[in-house]
């Protein structure tokens, strides 16, 4: 009996703990930062900061959804790939007319609750609407 114990302890022990959720916010609630993040109070600046990757699967209904960077996604033709440095440096992965994979270097900044890209090889800025940022980014192109 003193074995059986003994594996009942050790096999709960192993498990990792339950964290809370909280449901995300719908696109009418989300703006940037409203998604709760680690800190809890980490500005929208800091919340874009690193790698994201564009994850097909999840976006939907014109909002795009990018997950971090270290993230393993199932295998696409493309992904598009952003790496936020602060000062606004932008990494962001390229796709030639021959399908050869790349990387530039452009140009990012948030006005309000739109991230402006300046991308490589773009003669003009993208503009993006965040609907959310946390664990994803979620961001729809402004019309």
């Amino acid at each position: 009996m003193k074995h059986a114990f003994l594996i009942l302890l050790v096999a709960c022990a192993s498990e990792p703990p339950i964290e809370p959720t909280t449901p995300a916010p719908t696109e009418s609630e989300g703006t940037a930062g409203t998604e709760a993040t680690p800190s809890g109070d980490e500005s929208p600046e800091n919340a874009l900061l690193g790698a994201w990757q564009h994850d097909h699967e999840q976006s939907a209904d014109g909002v795009d959804v990018f997950v971090r960077g270290d993230l393993e996604l199932p295998p696409a033709r493309f992904r598009q790939r952003w790496t936020f440095d602060a000062g606004g440096v932008l990494r962001a992965s390229t796709l030639a007319a021959n399908d050869a994979h790349g990387e530039g270097e452009g140009r990012w900044r948030l006005d309000g609750d739109r991230l402006v890209i300046e991308a490589p090889g773009e003669t003009e800025a993208q503009v993006w609407v965040i609907v959310g940022v946390g664990e994803t980014l979620r961001v729809r192109r402004a019309e």
